[in-house]
């Protein structure tokens, strides 16, 4: 009995300590739309990239950015490689796939932000987007 509380007990503070670890890193990469559009006003240095599909990318987007759907990150982190030593935004339609996109690209070094809200805060402060398929 002694034994089941006390490993009760262990997967208890196991599991809690875990989940505040958790919320704590949560968000921890994030940037938002409108500081986002500042950095880039401000810095040439900063890179946007698309990580939504083809078909979300022609119905509208950002101008000038770049198409990476997010299946594609890791695969092609070669060629990312150029991007390594400037500050790499990343967006999607909600945020919710640049935020796993943020993270691979983290794992490899890269400094990295997730922008929150994506494509659809963006659209919602006012801020320019374009549309139609690449040329």
């Amino acid at each position: 009995m002694k034994l089941r509380r006390f490993l009760f007990l262990i997967i208890l503070g196991t599991w809690y300590t875990v989940t505040a670890m958790a919320q704590q890193t949560a968000g921890m990469f994030d940037i938002s739309a409108k500081e986002a559009r500042t950095l880039i006003s401000k810095d040439s240095g900063v890179v946007l990239i698309d990580v939504r599909s083809p078909q979300e990318y022609n119905q509208e987007r950002i101008a000038n950015i770049p198409l990476l759907p997010l299946q594609f990150v890791e695969k092609r982190i070669r060629d990312l490689e150029q991007y390594k030593k400037k500050k790499i935004i990343v967006y999607c339609l909600t945020g919710a796939r640049s935020d796993l996109a943020v993270e691979i690209l983290r794992e490899y070094g890269f400094n990295a932000q997730n922008m929150q809200g994506g494509l659809l805060q963006w659209k919602a402060l006012g801020y320019p987007t374009i549309s139609g398929a690449l040329q």
